[in-house]
């Protein structure tokens, strides 16, 4: 069996698909192993130009993607000195060579015994990196940046404490972490054929380095940086209705502004900045937003959705998410809303007034915790028993 570590990836892909289109042709059926294939590594070889490739990857991605697989051939072909690469606290804090924690966060010594395992890397960067920033973060760039200045920031400093010389590999698996959060029903596949649900996947990719390398150790740091920015991001303001603890800075987002529509960070921002917007007189009075079913006049809420040609098509109200208090946008089409009535018994209609409206944002919904949120909701407004 023909594995990606027995030839070059290159030659090995193009081997592997000219053999697929020669017995596609006669009707024949292949014994090659071409599943071991990342599917987005296929579908990319096939394009025809690779500017092609690089463009439709988001703009973070597209820059971390490739310095990481730039800089370390530089490396290889001592074009660069490694020395001034890797991370070291005494260069760092005595020698104010302050540039350390970003060249380790790109560079990574490549040899015979590491380059399979850096194009494994690379791999996963390519991929997890590119649909959490699609994902999640979709239209948000100033965001997704913010979370990786977070987890560069925590991974310094467990490096440094470590004595980790180089910071590619936990910061690409706290990404994948941070996916595998969000999408934890997701079925994956791994390699012989195994597959199982993406939640699980940081910890096989432990076991499967720990078996094959005799480490672990970075990949357990990579686990305990994302799970940080996933509870201080979006567990806790989950499961505890608050705002995030953690909040984009404005400058990032006029470095990288927001598509249309979008949400700004976590915890409100957009609000904020129409809220200015109001003061200066050219807005509305947006207030600090309520929950919903609060006895309030909507028409102040309500801002004109126009089409191309300046046409009114619809009415749209801001609403925010009863389970994370986060702003539900106006093309997040998966986003729902509840309400609970109270009836008469006697008539068997709903008594006005009497209603309790939940809203529930598409995000939450994609990570499957919408049943446990409506259920905390509905307990905390009494209207199932609390031990139920």
């Amino acid at each position: 069996m023909i594995t990606f570590k027995d030839a070059a990836f290159r030659t090995f892909t193009d081997n592997a698909l000219a053999r697929e289109d020669d017995l596609a042709s006669t009707g024949a059926t292949t014994s090659l192993p071409v599943e071991l294939i990342p599917e987005s590594i296929l579908s990319s070889l096939r394009m025809s130009d690779i500017g092609d490739f690089f463009r439709n990857m988001p703009v973070i991605t597209r820059y971390w993607f490739s310095l990481s697989a730039f800089i370390p051939l530089l490396g290889r072909f001592g074009l660069i000195n490694p020395q001034w690469m890797y991370l070291d606290w005494e260069l760092f804090a005595y020698r104010f060579q302050l540039w350390r924690p970003l060249t380790a966060l790109i560079y990574y010594p490549l040899n015979p015994q590491t380059g399979f395992h850096w194009l494994m890397m690379i791999y996963f960067l390519y991929n997890y990196s590119k649909s959490v920033e699609q994902g999640v973060f979709d239209g948000r760039p100033a965001d997704y940046l913010f979370m990786l200045i977070f987890s560069g920031i925590v991974c310094s400093g467990l490096c440094f404490a470590a004595s980790i010389p180089f910071m590619l590999e936990p910061m690409v698996m706290a990404v994948l972490y941070v996916w595998s959060q969000l999408n934890k029903d997701t079925i994956v596949s791994f390699w012989f054929g195994t597959r199982f649900k993406a939640m699980y996947l940081p910890w096989i990719l432990v076991g499967f380095n720990a078996i094959l390398r005799g480490g672990g150790i970075n990949e357990l740091l990579g686990i305990l940086i994302g799970h940080t920015y996933f509870f201080l991001a979006f567990k806790y303001p989950q499961d505890h209705g608050g705002e995030s603890l953690l909040r984009t800075p404005e400058f990032l987002y006029r470095f990288l502004p927001s598509e249309q529509g979008g949400v700004h960070s976590f915890g409100g921002s957009t609000v904020e900045q129409r809220r200015a917007a109001g003061a200066g007189g050219n807005g509305y009075a947006w207030g600090r937003g309520q929950q919903l079913g609060a006895a309030r006049d909507l028409d102040e809420y309500k801002t004109k959705m126009e089409d191309d040609s300046g046409k009114t098509v619809e009415l749209y109200i801001p609403r925010k998410c009863s389970a994370s208090s986060r702003l539900i946008a106006a093309n997040d089409h998966a986003s729902i809303q509840i309400d609970f009535v109270d009836v008469d018994p006697e008539t068997g209609r709903m008594i006005p007034g009497k209603v309790n409206r939940y809203a529930i944002c598409g995000e939450i919904r994609r990570m499957g915790e919408s049943d446990d949120a409506l259920v905390r909701l509905a307990q905390k407004d009494g209207i199932i028993p609390r031990n139920l």
